[in-house]
């Protein structure tokens, strides 16, 4: 009895074991009954039907990363590896899996971090949600042909993946596939895939090489969005839906072809594809929705199909390369904004078909004209709105007049298009002088008609009129003026010559070729293979890198603008010297046969800070009366102001773009003298970079006047010169400040002068500007003038005011940033710690702004001086708290449905936005921005959609369409702006903001990101080498 008692506790406790390192498993779900744990290989597995499942991982003694899943455990088959069995294993380095195994569970790998590489058998089938999601260091994935489903997320943040291969027999991409996969550089979607999820590749900046499998019918939102390498996309026919942001912010686009099968091209389809030139849109799209092509800055051809319905609102807008469009006669209507902002566009042509256009269609497209048909609703629209137009006749052709260059090189087709006010219309004939061209000579596609080159190059020269002649009585005539210009060719005589020979080089010289537009460039062959280009300016061209004693043949050719070379051209014949013995016996080199240089001294100069005004030179070696050899070498004392790349007998030196001061360069080489011994070694040369003469600062000046007797005025300076940044002042010099802008100006006479902020003893000169009560505007003069800046007319001015009272709380180690608010006074404000401390690791800077990175906790009081131009002086005393550092675990990364983890989630909200970018993460989850900020040029202030960035701050914002304003409310703070004005009420007290809120495509409302955010409690950094912008509440 006791014996029996003994064996089942022993049962008991063994069962107990099992379930506790079962429990301790990450990843493992539950207690099974069947757990148990392989000793040899630290794999805990269950069995079921003698069939074994691994469940979770105990590291074995030892381990050196590499594991081999066995094919069977204790006889049993293991087929399956179950859900987060080896999720967050830091220590797998290399897997393989054995060929029984078919399925791979949910979040089987997620988060194995050092994961380098994972082997996965023919015999899987399946690949669950999430199961190597976050594999940071997994390089490659092949994955076998008989996988025919893998999970959403699968491969999502392994940010080290650079190669993937897909099944053959997958029949859909999921969502998120490969999101975030930054390195991937290449992917093949298989001819069985029919849809590819949301956010699928998104994000995958180094995708370059996309091919979309045949059988695809839906590419999802945002699947292939901020794609940032991509440079082309062929869409196949069988697709019919692009999804909204599909293919956004794929900032490299160039090509995109869209298969004749879609039907719809989705809200932001290609918005931000801001390389993309040209873009044709099939006859079987009928809806364009909104933003579509938004911020396609270069986008200058489209070609719009016939089924197209509707034009959603800022379709095209922003398209600043567009000259012109024609819109189909399938169209019924154009969306509010969908031209705005096109600044190029001059012509449009609108069929009678559309009966609606939505507000301002080409708000801020200040060159429009509208081609419309009288009476039309375009040409209602066009007088409603004041907006140029022409009336079309019933048949036209644009252009319609053309030139066609009978020279054989430059001869084209000539093509217009045929605008007709019936859609039915057909073209019938084509005559000259009443005589048919036949039908032989020209074609028809769609509505481009084409006139073929053989037939024009029959042709005498002059003007060619042909009228087209259509089967509903109309007629249009299209003008071509025929001439003949000059092929390129050589003169009779040209020559090519060499000469300065030696032993590895010589310089080519040849006669200039003739073209009536032109000469391109050369090309130079050496024994029949292309050896060197040059511009066509150039007349000679220096070959080096010949071998001794050997004969070269050189032959030229000469080149247009249009890519013809002439057949023929110019030759000589080079033999070069032999090489000279360095112990031939002969007499010592003068120091007038000695090899020179063609600089001896440098000058290279730099702008401070500017470097994209870095500059290259070349020093050459030069033969006076000896010769050198090969072996020459190039060095510099100090390569942080002088670099210089070997490039053999050519020294290429790199001024650095700061930094100054003295460098000396050693140009070493072996020379010799016909008949002379020995060999010399030379140091020739000695540079000296310094700075320039930093350009001047000058400024231009506009003011406004006082229109109340209060003090309403304002001076705006524009800057120009020295390194791009400036401080201004309008006493001056006595007090400067960051912003171009005074308000709040009384009547009278102020001396502004602005300096560069890195270079401040580059000042301009001052200019005396004089406020006065009349109204008005106008500029400021230059140079000299009174001093002063009082008041007149007896004009109040408001009392000097800190309004802020209570900084926000900051944690040591986290970045800190706080505004000190001020209002009244009379501007150029200055401000300094009078009395206390601020807390270790912040300052104070000169425009009010307390930031940092604390170092100590603690309680800190202090006070604040703020001082006016005028003198007028505001104090206010501050209690500021700093607080240990309190860590959290961080929430996961983002996914379209994010993840349900037991993790505790900071409080704190971290945005992070690029200027110019349409992509924003929120707490590290990635969306994307229909409308991108950007930085105001007059007020050098950030813009931001302020819906999205004000929710995403906990407010709530509501639009009062009856006065143009926005309300935005958090907690008993409420902030009013109103659309156009630059004043803005925070709890009912004005605060006037250096750029007004506007509404701007896509109809939404922008504001400057600094004041909204640190209204609302937040901190704002600013990295200007990344234009990255951090938000954190």
């Amino acid at each position: 009895m006791k014996s029996m008692r003994l064996k089942v506790g022993v049962i008991i406790l063994r069962i107990l074991i099992i379930a506790l390192i079962v429990i301790v498993i990450p990843g493992y779900h539950g207690l099974k009954v069947h757990a148990e744990q392989d000793e040899a290989t630290g794999l805990i597995y269950t069995v079921t039907d003698d069939k074994v499942t691994i469940t979770g991982f105990v590291t074995p003694d030892g381990f050196d990363g590499i594991l081999d899943i066995p094919a069977a455990i204790d006889g049993k088959s293991v087929v399956s590896i179950g859900q987060g069995a080896f999720r967050e294993c830091s220590l797998l380095v290399h897997v393989t899996i054995p060929d029984s195994v078919t399925t791979i569970g949910k979040e089987a790998f997620e988060k194995c971090e050092n994961l380098i590489s994972i082997t996965i058998p023919d015999s899987v089938t399946s690949i669950g949600e999430y199961a190597f999601f976050r594999c940071s260091a997994l390089q490659s994935i092949t994955i076998p042909d008989n996988v025919t489903s893998i999970g959403q997320g699968a491969f999502s943040f392994c940010v080290a993946l650079k190669n993937a291969t897909l099944p053959t027999d997958l029949v859909s991409i999921e969502n998120q596939l490969f999101y975030n996969c930054i390195k991937l550089q290449s992917i093949t979607i298989p001819d069985k895939v029919e849809s590819i999820g949301v956010q699928a590749f998104a994000s995958c900046s180094a995708l370059e090489n996309v091919t979309i499998g045949a059988s695809v019918k839906s590419i999802d939102k945002r699947a292939f969005s901020s794609c940032t390498s991509m440079k082309s996309v062929i869409i196949p026919d069988s697709c019919e839906i692009i999804g909204n942001g599909a293919f956004a912010n794929c900032t490299s686009l160039e090509s995109v072809i869209i298969g004749n099968g879609v039907k719809t091209i989705g809200e932001d389809g290609f918005s931000n594809c801001s390389v993309l030139e040209s873009i044709i849109i099939p006859d079987s799209v009928t809806s364009i929705e909104s933003s579509a092509f938004s911020y396609c800055h270069k986008l200058k051809s489209i070609t719009i199909g016939k089924a197209v319905e509707s034009i959603g609102a800022f379709t095209f807008s922003i398209c600043s390369a567009l000259e012109s469009i024609t819109i189909p006669h399938s169209v019924t209507s154009i969306g509010a904004y969908a031209f705005s902002n096109c600044s190029a566009l001059q012509r449009i042509i609108i069929p009678d078909s559309v009966t609606n256009m939505g507000n301002d269609v080409f708000w801020a497209s200040p060159e429009i004209s509208i081609y419309c048909y009288q009476d039309s609703y375009a040409y209602n629209y066009a007088n409603a709105n004041n907006i140029a137009f022409n009336i079309l006749p019933n048949a036209t052709i644009i252009p319609d007049i053309a030139i066609f260059d009978k020279n054989p090189s430059r001869q084209t087709d000539i093509s217009t298009e045929i605008i007709c006010k019936n859609p039915a219309a057909l073209l019938s004939d084509i005559k000259v002088s009443d005589t048919s061209i036949g039908t032989g000579h020209y074609s028809i596609k769609g509505n481009i008609l084409t006139i073929k080159k053989e037939y024009l190059a029959a042709k005498d020269l002059g003007d060619l009129e042909l009228t087209l002649e259509f089967d509903t009585g109309d007629e249009a005539v299209l003008t071509i003026s025929i001439i003949e210009t000059i092929p390129i060719s050589w003169p009779s005589g040209s020559t090519m010559t060499a000469s300065g020979t030696t032993s590895t080089r010589t310089m080519l010289s040849w006669t200039q070729a003739q073209d009536d537009l032109g000469v391109a460039g050369y090309r130079i062959y050496m024994d029949g293979t292309i050896r060197t280009n040059v511009e066509g300016t150039v007349l000679s061209s220096e070959i080096t890198g010949l071998e001794p004693s050997t004969t070269y043949s050189f032959r030229i050719q000469a080149g247009d603008g249009d890519g013809n070379w002439t057949t023929d051209g110019p030759e000589v014949t080079v033999t070069t010297l032999a090489s000279e013995s360095p112990d031939n016996g002969g007499g010592p080199i003068t120091d007038e046969e000695k090899v020179a240089v063609d600089k001896s001294v440098l000058s290279i100069g730099f702008a401070v800070g500017d470097s994209a005004n870095s500059v290259t030179e070349d020093i050459s070696l030069t033969r006076i009366g000896a010769g050198y050899g090969s072996d020459i070498s190039w060095t510099s004392n100090n390569e942080n102001i002088i670099k210089i790349s070997t490039g053999g007998d050519i020294g290429l030196v790199t001024r650095p773009t700061s930094g100054s001061g003295d460098a000396h360069v050693t140009v070493t080489a072996a020379v010799y003298n016909n008949g002379a011994n020995g060999t010399r070694d030379f140091n020739l040369i000695v540079l000296q970079l310094q700075p320039p003469a930093s350009q001047k600062v000058t400024i231009s000046i506009t003011k406004t006047d006082v229109t109340t007797g209060g003090n309403n005025g304002s001076i705006t300076i524009t800057a120009y010169g020295g390194s791009g940044t400036y401080e201004y002042s309008n006493d001056n010099g006595s007090t400067w400040q960051d912003s171009n802008i005074f308000r709040g100006l009384t009547a009278g006479t102020y001396r502004v002068k602005a300096r560069d902020s890195i270079d401040p003893g580059n000042i301009s000169e001052v200019s005396t500007v004089t406020i006065t009560s009349s109204g008005g505007s106008s500029d400021g003069d230059s140079g000299g003038g009174s001093s002063g800046g009082g008041a007149s007319g007896g004009s109040s001015i408001p009392n000097l005011k800190i309004t802020d009272k209570t900084p926000e709380k900051s944690n040591i180690g986290e970045s800190y940033s706080f505004r000190i608010t001020v209002t009244g006074g009379s501007g150029g404000y200055s401000f300094e710690v009078t009395s206390g401390t601020l807390p270790e690791g912040l300052t104070l800077s000169k425009d009010g702004v307390i930031s940092g990175i604390p170092t100590k906790a603690g309680t800190y009081q202090y006070t604040i001086t703020v001082t006016d131009k005028n003198g007028r002086v505001s104090k206010e005393s501050f209690t500021q708290i700093i607080e240990e550092k309190t860590e959290a675990i961080q929430q996961a990364e983002p996914t379209e449905e994010p993840k349900k983890e037991q993790e505790t989630i900071t409080p704190k909200v971290h945005i992070l936005l690029t200027i110019g970018e349409s992509q924003i993460k929120i707490d590290d989850e990635a969306y994307l921005l229909d409308a991108i900020p950007f930085i105001d040029g007059a007020s050098n202030r950030t813009l931001v959609p302020i819906r999205f960035i004000s929710e995403a701050l906990g407010a709530e914002v509501i639009w009062l369409p009856e006065t143009r304003q926005v309300l935005i409310k958090d907690g008993e703070k409420e902030i009013l702006l109103t659309i156009g004005s630059k004043e803005v009420l925070v709890n009912g007290e004005a605060i006037i903001i250096d750029c007004e809120a506007a509404i701007l495509p896509p109809g939404r409302t922008y504001a400057p990101l600094r004041f909204i955010c640190e209204a609302l409690g937040a901190t704002v950094e600013y990295d200007p080498e990344t234009r990255e912008i951090s938000i954190i509440k």
